[in-house]
């Protein structure tokens, strides 16, 4: 019955995100996807109830096969590029001139 219940409120979530974006994929991730296909039946119960035929037709609606975590390390990804991509938005030239200039006094 729990699983019935959170299909539905998932269901509800996938009818506003075909409503709003009509994706052509939704896939269901994380903890939400190791309740399998009870859960994932019930989802589609509830978008073929709600959304136009021709948009429930174009959209596919599955379970991610990755693992429970994967969400955490794609954000870790973003993140690591974006530092990597920009890097004086997190160090500033002063910065390193300061402990350049710091490290050379300790020498002398």
């Amino acid at each position: 019955e729990l699983v019935r219940r959170i299909g539905t409120y998932v269901g509800y979530g996938c009818v506003t995100i075909c409503n709003a974006f009509n994706p052509s994929r939704i896939v269901i991730g994380d903890i939400v996807a190791e309740a399998g296909e009870p859960l994932l039946d019930r989802v589609r119960e509830v978008v073929r109830e709600r959304v136009l035929p021709e948009l429930v037709e174009s959209t596919a609606i599955e379970l991610s096969t990755l693992p429970t975590d994967a969400a955490v390390t794609g954000a870790t990804a973003v993140a690591i590029m974006y530092i990597l991509d920009h890097p004086s938005r997190f160090f500033t030239p002063q910065t390193v001139h300061n402990a350049t200039t710091s490290h050379n006094n300790q020498e002398r």
